[in-house]
């Protein structure tokens, strides 16, 4: 009964935020970015990198003439490789954040949204689309249809992006917080990680795919070890935690108690664009 009339408490909290348009933004995403920029490479990164690292490896040499886009650099670790890699195209890595933009080096940068971004390309004019943990946070079905447009033909969309069902333990604290303490919310949410492939166009031939995960083992002091990741980055800014300090306690409590793996699902595919 408890637990229904949480339910109930967040349902009428959320509504009215959700029928004024009051989502989680992009804005927020950005700024939840910005306050753990200094971090993420050693808090995070590490734990991600060897994924990443596979996926670039796996990247064909055969494009064809046009730029090469990373959307959601980050601090740049995949836009530099990307450089190496495609050492005659031009190399761009795009990103919302300004905090995590100001940690990158070695490589031309630009912060704008990614599918904005993406959207004001012109048509055929790229070899490479690629993102690493990223698309997630936009539109991936969006993402893809423009790809498959900016992309010139034979060009490759290759990516990895976390699934809905990713890290369950910090996910399923984070949200019986939100059913205890409906009132500390501030935005609706509208998740829009993808469940497999399926956001990918038909127009895409497949050359490599993965569905896998990356198990974590987190240091003693989770709670406050995850707020420097980037695991909770736009969700962090939903959540008035400075007014309910209190809720801030809940969720770290739950996270360190939870008997849920810390596993980190997620697809990774490249995709080339078919040639008629």
């Amino acid at each position: 009964m408890r637990a229904y009339l949480n339910c109930m408490r967040l349902n009428l909290a959320m509504l009215p935020k959700a029928l004024t348009g009051q989502f989680m933004s992009a804005s927020d995403i950005a700024a939840g970015y910005d306050v753990l920029a200094t971090t993420y490479e050693t808090a995070w990164l590490p734990h991600i990198r060897s994924k990443t690292e596979d996926l670039l490896a796996r990247l064909p040499l055969d494009v064809p003439v046009g730029d090469v886009l990373d959307l959601g650099a980050g601090t740049g670790f995949a836009t530099q490789r990307l450089a190496a890699l495609y050492p005659e195209h031009a190399v761009t890595g795009v990103d919302i954040s300004a905090g995590m933009l100001k940690q990158a080096h070695k490589a031309d940068y630009v912060q704008a949204d990614m599918l904005d971004f993406l959207c004001s390309r012109p048509n055929d004019s790229a070899a490479v689309v690629f993102s690493s943990w990223a698309i997630g946070y936009s539109q991936p079905d969006k993402i893809a249809k423009q790809a498959w447009r900016v992309l010139a033909e034979g060009g490759i969309f290759a990516f990895i992006v976390n699934t809905r069902d990713t890290l369950p333990r910090v996910f399923m604290a984070y949200l019986k917080t939100m059913h205890a303490y409906p009132q500390a919310l501030t935005k609706a949410l509208w998740p829009r990680f993808p469940n497999d492939l399926s956001f990918v166009p038909k127009a895409f031939a497949a050359e490599y795919t993965q569905h896998g995960e990356v198990l974590i083992t987190p240091p003693l002091d989770i709670g406050d070890w995850v707020f420097g990741t980037g695991i909770l980055a736009g969700f962090d800014q939903i959540m008035d935690f400075k007014r309910h300090p209190q809720a801030l306690e809940y969720f770290k409590n739950e996270l360190t108690h939870s008997s849920l793996p810390l596993a980190h699902h997620f697809v990774s595919g490249i995709f080339r664009e078919k040639t008629c």
